[in-house]
Protein backbone atom coordinates (compact mmCIF):
# COMPACT_ATOMS: atom_id res chain seq x y z
CA UNK A 1 0.00 0.00 0.00
CA UNK A 2 2.85 2.41 0.81
CA UNK A 3 4.27 1.85 -2.66
CA UNK A 4 0.95 2.70 -4.29
CA UNK A 5 0.74 5.89 -2.19
CA UNK A 6 4.26 6.85 -3.26
CA UNK A 7 3.52 6.22 -6.93
CA UNK A 8 0.32 8.25 -6.76
CA UNK A 9 2.10 11.04 -4.89
CA UNK A 10 4.83 11.08 -7.55
CA UNK A 11 2.31 11.63 -10.30
CA UNK A 12 0.75 14.56 -8.42
CA UNK A 13 4.12 16.20 -7.90
CA UNK A 14 5.60 15.55 -11.33
CA UNK A 15 3.67 17.20 -14.13
CA UNK A 16 0.16 15.74 -13.67
CA UNK A 17 -2.81 17.52 -15.22
CA UNK A 18 -4.41 19.77 -12.60
CA UNK A 19 -7.89 20.20 -14.05
CA UNK A 20 -8.57 16.49 -13.59
CA UNK A 21 -8.18 16.49 -9.83
CA UNK A 22 -11.76 16.14 -8.70
CA UNK A 23 -13.06 13.74 -6.09
CA UNK A 24 -14.25 11.31 -8.77
CA UNK A 25 -10.87 11.47 -10.44
CA UNK A 26 -9.08 10.57 -7.22
CA UNK A 27 -11.27 7.50 -6.79
CA UNK A 28 -10.55 6.39 -10.36
CA UNK A 29 -6.84 7.06 -9.93
CA UNK A 30 -6.76 5.03 -6.71
CA UNK A 31 -8.49 2.09 -8.37
CA UNK A 32 -6.18 2.31 -11.36
CA UNK A 33 -3.13 2.30 -9.08
CA UNK A 34 -4.43 -0.82 -7.37
CA UNK A 35 -5.07 -2.56 -10.70
CA UNK A 36 -1.59 -1.75 -11.91
CA UNK A 37 0.01 -2.87 -8.66
CA UNK A 38 -1.61 -6.32 -9.00
CA UNK A 39 -0.01 -6.86 -12.40
CA UNK A 40 3.40 -5.40 -11.60
CA UNK A 41 4.12 -6.15 -7.94
CA UNK A 42 5.33 -9.55 -6.74
CA UNK A 43 3.16 -12.16 -5.04
CA UNK A 44 4.33 -11.17 -1.54
CA UNK A 45 3.40 -7.53 -2.07
CA UNK A 46 0.05 -8.51 -3.61
CA UNK A 47 -0.73 -10.55 -0.51
CA UNK A 48 0.17 -7.59 1.72
CA UNK A 49 -2.01 -5.35 -0.44
CA UNK A 50 -4.90 -7.74 0.03
CA UNK A 51 -4.45 -7.84 3.79
CA UNK A 52 -4.11 -4.06 4.10
CA UNK A 53 -6.87 -3.12 1.64
CA UNK A 54 -9.83 -1.38 3.24
CA UNK A 55 -13.39 -2.24 2.29
CA UNK A 56 -14.87 0.48 0.09
CA UNK A 57 -18.49 0.59 1.21
CA UNK A 58 -21.05 3.19 0.25
CA UNK A 59 -23.70 3.67 2.92
CA UNK A 60 -27.29 3.86 1.69
CA UNK A 61 -28.86 7.34 1.80
CA UNK A 62 -30.28 8.45 5.14
CA UNK A 63 -33.86 8.34 3.88
CA UNK A 64 -33.46 4.57 3.25
CA UNK A 65 -32.31 4.00 6.85
CA UNK A 66 -34.59 6.29 8.82
CA UNK A 67 -38.34 6.56 8.39
CA UNK A 68 -39.62 9.75 6.79
CA UNK A 69 -41.40 10.87 9.95
CA UNK A 70 -38.06 11.30 11.76
CA UNK A 71 -37.22 14.27 9.54
CA UNK A 72 -38.56 17.67 10.56
CA UNK A 73 -40.69 19.47 8.04
CA UNK A 74 -38.76 21.95 5.93
CA UNK A 75 -39.45 25.57 6.66
CA UNK A 76 -41.54 27.37 4.05
CA UNK A 77 -39.52 29.62 1.80
CA UNK A 78 -39.75 33.32 2.56
CA UNK A 79 -41.86 35.23 0.02
CA UNK A 80 -40.35 37.70 -2.43
CA UNK A 81 -40.60 41.13 -0.86
CA UNK A 82 -41.94 44.21 -2.59
CA UNK A 83 -43.28 44.14 -6.15
CA UNK A 84 -41.79 44.58 -9.60
CA UNK A 85 -45.07 46.08 -10.81
CA UNK A 86 -45.08 49.89 -10.31
CA UNK A 87 -48.90 49.80 -10.32
CA UNK A 88 -49.18 47.15 -7.59
CA UNK A 89 -51.11 48.18 -4.47
CA UNK A 90 -49.21 49.58 -1.51
CA UNK A 91 -49.51 49.84 2.25
CA UNK A 92 -49.82 53.57 2.83
CA UNK A 93 -49.46 53.67 6.62
CA UNK A 94 -48.69 51.14 9.34
CA UNK A 95 -48.85 51.41 13.13
CA UNK A 96 -48.82 49.34 16.32
CA UNK A 97 -50.47 51.28 19.11
CA UNK A 98 -48.94 54.75 19.20
CA UNK A 99 -45.85 53.67 17.18
CA UNK A 100 -45.73 54.38 13.45
CA UNK A 101 -43.80 52.22 10.97
CA UNK A 102 -41.27 53.34 8.38
CA UNK A 103 -42.30 51.88 5.00
CA UNK A 104 -39.86 51.06 2.21
CA UNK A 105 -41.89 50.01 -0.85
CA UNK A 106 -38.83 49.11 -2.92
CA UNK A 107 -37.33 46.75 -0.32
CA UNK A 108 -40.71 45.58 0.86
CA UNK A 109 -40.03 46.30 4.53
CA UNK A 110 -41.82 48.07 7.35
CA UNK A 111 -39.59 48.92 10.31
CA UNK A 112 -41.23 49.83 13.59
CA UNK A 113 -39.88 50.39 17.10
CA UNK A 114 -41.89 49.48 20.20
CA UNK A 115 -41.32 49.65 23.96
CA UNK A 116 -39.92 46.64 25.87
CA UNK A 117 -43.13 46.32 27.91
CA UNK A 118 -45.23 45.73 24.79
CA UNK A 119 -47.49 42.68 25.06
CA UNK A 120 -46.00 40.65 22.23
CA UNK A 121 -48.77 38.06 22.49
CA UNK A 122 -51.35 40.69 21.59
CA UNK A 123 -49.89 42.80 18.81
CA UNK A 124 -52.61 44.38 16.67
CA UNK A 125 -51.22 46.18 13.59
CA UNK A 126 -53.34 48.81 11.89
CA UNK A 127 -52.59 49.79 8.31
CA UNK A 128 -54.20 51.64 5.40
CA UNK A 129 -54.23 50.92 1.65
CA UNK A 130 -55.86 52.28 -1.49
CA UNK A 131 -59.41 51.47 -2.59
CA UNK A 132 -60.46 47.94 -3.57
CA UNK A 133 -57.39 46.37 -1.93
CA UNK A 134 -57.41 43.43 0.46
CA UNK A 135 -54.71 42.64 2.97
CA UNK A 136 -53.53 39.55 4.79
CA UNK A 137 -53.28 39.45 7.75
CA UNK A 138 -56.13 41.94 7.94
CA UNK A 139 -55.68 45.36 9.50
CA UNK A 140 -56.89 45.62 13.09
CA UNK A 141 -56.58 41.87 13.77
CA UNK A 142 -54.28 40.30 16.33
CA UNK A 143 -51.14 38.85 14.74
CA UNK A 144 -50.93 35.11 15.39
CA UNK A 145 -47.63 33.36 16.12
CA UNK A 146 -44.53 34.58 14.32
CA UNK A 147 -46.29 35.96 11.23
CA UNK A 148 -44.27 38.94 10.04
CA UNK A 149 -45.29 39.12 6.35
CA UNK A 150 -48.16 41.31 5.12
CA UNK A 151 -49.56 41.01 1.60
CA UNK A 152 -51.85 43.49 -0.13
CA UNK A 153 -53.63 42.55 -3.36
CA UNK A 154 -56.02 44.30 -5.76
CA UNK A 155 -58.84 42.82 -7.86
CA UNK A 156 -56.57 42.23 -10.87
CA UNK A 157 -54.26 40.03 -8.78
CA UNK A 158 -51.40 42.50 -8.51
CA UNK A 159 -49.79 42.29 -5.09
CA UNK A 160 -47.02 43.65 -2.88
CA UNK A 161 -45.44 41.80 0.05
CA UNK A 162 -43.95 43.51 3.12
CA UNK A 163 -41.91 42.14 5.98
CA UNK A 164 -42.47 43.86 9.33
CA UNK A 165 -39.16 44.28 11.17
CA UNK A 166 -39.84 44.80 14.86
CA UNK A 167 -37.29 46.78 16.88
CA UNK A 168 -37.41 46.91 20.67
CA UNK A 169 -36.43 50.23 22.16
CA UNK A 170 -33.20 49.94 24.16
CA UNK A 171 -32.34 46.46 22.81
CA UNK A 172 -30.89 47.41 19.44
CA UNK A 173 -27.17 46.86 18.81
CA UNK A 174 -26.64 50.60 18.63
CA UNK A 175 -28.16 50.91 22.11
CA UNK A 176 -26.55 47.87 23.69
CA UNK A 177 -23.02 48.10 25.10
CA UNK A 178 -21.00 47.08 28.11
CA UNK A 179 -21.87 48.99 31.28
CA UNK A 180 -18.22 49.95 31.81
CA UNK A 181 -15.60 51.21 29.34
CA UNK A 182 -13.03 48.39 29.52
CA UNK A 183 -12.28 45.12 31.25
CA UNK A 184 -10.27 41.89 31.37
CA UNK A 185 -12.23 38.71 32.05
CA UNK A 186 -10.43 35.48 32.91
CA UNK A 187 -12.61 32.39 32.31
CA UNK A 188 -12.27 28.65 32.95
CA UNK A 189 -14.24 26.62 30.39
CA UNK A 190 -15.04 22.94 30.96
CA UNK A 191 -16.95 20.44 28.84
CA UNK A 192 -17.69 16.83 29.62
CA UNK A 193 -15.15 14.55 27.94
CA UNK A 194 -12.72 17.37 27.09
CA UNK A 195 -9.82 18.97 28.97
CA UNK A 196 -10.27 22.31 30.70
CA UNK A 197 -9.53 25.37 28.55
CA UNK A 198 -8.56 28.69 30.12
CA UNK A 199 -9.31 31.81 28.12
CA UNK A 200 -8.97 35.55 28.63
CA UNK A 201 -11.36 38.10 27.15
CA UNK A 202 -10.55 41.81 26.74
CA UNK A 203 -12.81 44.69 25.73
CA UNK A 204 -12.47 48.44 25.44
CA UNK A 205 -14.56 51.40 24.28
CA UNK A 206 -17.67 49.69 25.71
CA UNK A 207 -17.15 46.59 23.52
CA UNK A 208 -16.17 48.27 20.24
CA UNK A 209 -12.77 46.61 20.68
CA UNK A 210 -12.72 42.97 21.69
CA UNK A 211 -10.07 40.23 21.90
CA UNK A 212 -10.11 36.66 23.14
CA UNK A 213 -7.12 34.38 23.58
CA UNK A 214 -6.66 30.94 25.11
CA UNK A 215 -3.60 29.74 27.00
CA UNK A 216 -2.23 28.01 23.87
CA UNK A 217 -1.76 31.42 22.26
CA UNK A 218 -4.50 31.34 19.65
CA UNK A 219 -7.45 33.72 19.43
CA UNK A 220 -9.19 36.55 17.60
CA UNK A 221 -9.21 40.37 17.74
CA UNK A 222 -12.25 42.38 16.61
CA UNK A 223 -12.26 46.11 15.87
CA UNK A 224 -15.95 46.85 15.34
CA UNK A 225 -15.37 50.50 14.48
CA UNK A 226 -13.17 49.72 11.46
CA UNK A 227 -14.58 46.27 10.64
CA UNK A 228 -11.16 44.65 11.04
CA UNK A 229 -10.76 41.05 12.24
CA UNK A 230 -7.36 39.57 13.14
CA UNK A 231 -6.90 35.82 13.55
CA UNK A 232 -4.08 34.65 15.82
CA UNK A 233 -3.14 31.05 15.12
CA UNK A 234 -0.41 28.43 15.37
CA UNK A 235 1.20 26.78 12.33
CA UNK A 236 3.89 24.14 11.88
CA UNK A 237 7.34 25.57 12.51
CA UNK A 238 9.56 26.16 9.50
CA UNK A 239 11.91 23.49 10.84
CA UNK A 240 9.05 20.95 10.87
CA UNK A 241 7.92 21.97 7.37
CA UNK A 242 11.47 21.56 6.08
CA UNK A 243 11.78 18.15 7.76
CA UNK A 244 8.55 16.86 6.19
CA UNK A 245 9.45 18.29 2.78
CA UNK A 246 12.88 16.59 2.92
CA UNK A 247 11.22 13.26 3.74
CA UNK A 248 8.82 13.59 0.80
CA UNK A 249 11.66 14.63 -1.53
CA UNK A 250 13.59 11.52 -0.45
CA UNK A 251 10.62 9.30 -1.40
CA UNK A 252 9.77 8.62 2.25
CA UNK A 253 6.26 8.67 3.69
CA UNK A 254 6.26 11.70 6.07
CA UNK A 255 5.65 10.71 9.68
CA UNK A 256 2.56 12.87 10.34
CA UNK A 257 0.44 11.78 13.29
CA UNK A 258 -3.13 12.77 13.99
CA UNK A 259 -3.32 14.68 17.31
CA UNK A 260 -4.91 12.81 20.19
CA UNK A 261 -6.83 14.02 23.22
CA UNK A 262 -3.66 13.46 25.25
CA UNK A 263 -1.77 15.78 22.88
CA UNK A 264 -4.43 18.45 23.46
CA UNK A 265 -4.13 18.05 27.24
CA UNK A 266 -0.33 18.40 27.05
CA UNK A 267 -0.63 21.47 24.81
CA UNK A 268 -3.02 23.13 27.25
CA UNK A 269 -0.70 22.41 30.16
CA UNK A 270 2.71 22.97 28.60
CA UNK A 271 2.08 24.88 25.36
CA UNK A 272 2.17 23.82 21.72
CA UNK A 273 5.32 22.16 20.37
CA UNK A 274 6.94 22.44 16.95
CA UNK A 275 4.88 25.51 16.02
CA UNK A 276 5.22 29.20 15.45
CA UNK A 277 2.55 31.87 15.71
CA UNK A 278 1.19 33.99 12.87
CA UNK A 279 -1.65 36.44 12.32
CA UNK A 280 -4.01 37.11 9.44
CA UNK A 281 -6.09 40.30 9.18
CA UNK A 282 -9.06 41.07 6.96
CA UNK A 283 -11.97 43.50 6.87
CA UNK A 284 -15.71 42.83 7.06
CA UNK A 285 -17.76 45.88 6.01
CA UNK A 286 -20.52 46.52 8.55
CA UNK A 287 -18.96 44.15 11.09
CA UNK A 288 -20.81 45.77 13.99
CA UNK A 289 -24.15 44.95 12.33
CA UNK A 290 -23.21 41.44 11.17
CA UNK A 291 -21.48 40.01 14.22
CA UNK A 292 -22.32 40.56 17.87
CA UNK A 293 -19.53 41.16 20.35
CA UNK A 294 -19.33 37.78 22.18
CA UNK A 295 -18.84 39.40 25.58
CA UNK A 296 -21.94 41.62 25.40
CA UNK A 297 -25.22 40.24 26.75
CA UNK A 298 -28.75 41.59 26.23
CA UNK A 299 -30.54 39.40 28.78
CA UNK A 300 -30.53 42.09 31.47
CA UNK A 301 -32.64 44.43 29.31
CA UNK A 302 -34.85 41.73 27.79
CA UNK A 303 -38.57 42.17 28.55
CA UNK A 304 -40.22 39.48 30.73
CA UNK A 305 -42.43 38.34 27.83
CA UNK A 306 -39.32 37.49 25.83
CA UNK A 307 -37.82 35.59 28.76
CA UNK A 308 -41.05 33.62 29.09
CA UNK A 309 -40.86 32.62 25.44
CA UNK A 310 -37.38 31.25 26.14
CA UNK A 311 -38.65 29.24 29.10
CA UNK A 312 -36.43 31.47 31.22
CA UNK A 313 -36.90 33.34 34.46
CA UNK A 314 -34.83 35.76 36.48
CA UNK A 315 -33.71 34.38 39.85
CA UNK A 316 -31.78 35.94 42.74
CA UNK A 317 -28.49 37.62 41.86
CA UNK A 318 -25.29 35.57 42.25
CA UNK A 319 -21.95 36.86 43.57
CA UNK A 320 -19.20 36.14 40.98
CA UNK A 321 -15.67 37.57 41.13
CA UNK A 322 -16.90 40.22 43.59
CA UNK A 323 -19.82 41.33 41.37
CA UNK A 324 -23.53 40.87 42.04
CA UNK A 325 -24.55 39.25 38.73
CA UNK A 326 -27.91 39.11 37.01
CA UNK A 327 -28.89 35.42 37.00
CA UNK A 328 -31.15 33.73 34.52
CA UNK A 329 -32.46 30.19 34.76
CA UNK A 330 -33.44 28.58 31.42
CA UNK A 331 -35.39 25.30 31.44
CA UNK A 332 -35.46 22.80 28.58
CA UNK A 333 -39.18 21.89 28.32
CA UNK A 334 -38.93 18.20 27.43
CA UNK A 335 -36.14 17.06 29.76
CA UNK A 336 -36.55 19.68 32.48
CA UNK A 337 -32.79 20.30 32.36
CA UNK A 338 -31.86 23.73 33.71
CA UNK A 339 -29.14 26.07 32.50
CA UNK A 340 -27.83 29.12 34.37
CA UNK A 341 -26.64 32.31 32.72
CA UNK A 342 -24.84 35.18 34.44
CA UNK A 343 -24.13 38.75 33.40
CA UNK A 344 -23.03 41.99 35.00
CA UNK A 345 -23.64 45.38 33.38
CA UNK A 346 -24.39 43.64 30.06
CA UNK A 347 -21.13 41.64 30.25
CA UNK A 348 -21.33 37.85 29.97
CA UNK A 349 -20.13 36.35 33.27
CA UNK A 350 -20.35 32.67 32.30
CA UNK A 351 -22.75 29.89 33.20
CA UNK A 352 -24.04 26.77 31.48
CA UNK A 353 -24.92 23.32 32.79
CA UNK A 354 -22.64 22.12 35.56
CA UNK A 355 -21.02 18.79 34.84
CA UNK A 356 -21.69 19.12 31.11
CA UNK A 357 -20.61 22.52 29.79
CA UNK A 358 -19.65 25.29 32.19
CA UNK A 359 -17.86 28.64 32.05
CA UNK A 360 -16.61 30.05 35.35
CA UNK A 361 -15.20 33.54 35.85
CA UNK A 362 -11.84 33.28 37.59
CA UNK A 363 -11.11 37.01 37.83
CA UNK A 364 -12.23 40.37 36.46
CA UNK A 365 -10.66 43.82 36.44
CA UNK A 366 -11.79 47.05 34.86
CA UNK A 367 -8.72 47.66 32.68
CA UNK A 368 -6.86 46.08 29.76
CA UNK A 369 -3.11 45.58 29.08
CA UNK A 370 -1.47 48.05 26.69
CA UNK A 371 -1.34 46.85 23.08
CA UNK A 372 -3.65 43.88 23.64
CA UNK A 373 -5.74 44.72 20.56
CA UNK A 374 -2.73 44.35 18.22
CA UNK A 375 -0.92 41.11 17.26
CA UNK A 376 1.74 40.12 19.85
CA UNK A 377 5.31 41.03 18.88
CA UNK A 378 6.41 37.40 18.45
CA UNK A 379 3.66 36.72 15.86
CA UNK A 380 4.45 37.36 12.19
CA UNK A 381 2.16 37.91 9.16
CA UNK A 382 0.83 34.69 7.70
CA UNK A 383 1.75 35.82 4.16
CA UNK A 384 5.40 36.07 5.20
CA UNK A 385 5.30 32.56 6.69
CA UNK A 386 3.51 31.17 3.61
CA UNK A 387 6.15 32.61 1.26
CA UNK A 388 8.84 30.75 3.19
CA UNK A 389 6.83 27.51 3.10
CA UNK A 390 6.30 27.89 -0.67
CA UNK A 391 10.05 28.29 -1.21
CA UNK A 392 10.75 25.11 0.80
CA UNK A 393 8.09 23.19 -1.16
CA UNK A 394 9.49 24.38 -4.49
CA UNK A 395 13.03 23.30 -3.56
CA UNK A 396 11.75 19.92 -2.35
CA UNK A 397 9.81 19.47 -5.60
CA UNK A 398 12.93 19.98 -7.67
CA UNK A 399 14.84 17.51 -5.50
CA UNK A 400 12.02 15.00 -5.79
CA UNK A 401 11.84 15.38 -9.56
CA UNK A 402 15.57 14.71 -9.90
CA UNK A 403 15.42 11.69 -7.59
CA UNK A 404 12.30 10.32 -9.27
CA UNK A 405 13.49 10.54 -12.87
CA UNK A 406 14.96 6.98 -12.89
CA UNK A 407 11.61 5.64 -11.65
CA UNK A 408 9.52 7.29 -14.36
CA UNK A 409 10.11 4.43 -16.80
CA UNK A 410 8.78 1.84 -14.36
CA UNK A 411 5.84 -0.14 -15.85
CA UNK A 412 3.40 0.97 -13.14
CA UNK A 413 4.27 4.65 -13.65
CA UNK A 414 3.92 4.40 -17.43
CA UNK A 415 0.53 2.72 -17.05
CA UNK A 416 -0.76 5.43 -14.71
CA UNK A 417 0.58 8.17 -17.01
CA UNK A 418 -1.33 6.58 -19.88
CA UNK A 419 -4.45 6.54 -17.69
CA UNK A 420 -3.98 10.24 -16.88
CA UNK A 421 -3.66 11.17 -20.55
CA UNK A 422 -6.79 9.20 -21.46
CA UNK A 423 -8.73 10.71 -18.57
CA UNK A 424 -7.75 14.24 -19.59
CA UNK A 425 -8.89 13.58 -23.16
CA UNK A 426 -12.19 12.26 -21.80
CA UNK A 427 -12.69 15.44 -19.75
CA UNK A 428 -11.92 17.69 -22.74
CA UNK A 429 -14.33 15.74 -24.93
CA UNK A 430 -17.05 16.09 -22.27
CA UNK A 431 -16.44 19.87 -22.03
CA UNK A 432 -16.58 20.27 -25.82
CA UNK A 433 -19.94 18.47 -25.97
CA UNK A 434 -21.57 20.78 -23.40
Amino acid sequence: MKRILLLTLLLFLIGGTTDAYSQGFLKKLGKKAQEISKTVLGEDEKQKEKEAEEIDYDFPPAEDIYPEETYPEEEAEAPTLGSTDPNAPRILSFSIGKEKGKIDHKKGTIEITVDPDTDFENIIPVYTTGNNVTGSPASGKRVVGEDSYFTVKDKTGRKCVYEVVLHIRGMEKKDLKAGIKSGTLRMVNTMQGFPQINSTYYFDNYGKLFAMMNDMGTGTIYDYATGKVTILTAVASIEKVRRIADQAASLQIPDIKEPTMKDLENALKHGLKDVEFVYLSYEIPGLDEKLDCPIISNYEVMPPSFLARMNARKVANTAIAGKSCFTLEITEPESGMKMLYYSWKNINFGGGIKGMAWSQVESFKESVPAGIFSPPKNYRPFAEYQAEVDAIAEAAGKKLQKKAEPLMNAPEIQAIKQFLDEYEKELKATDNNK
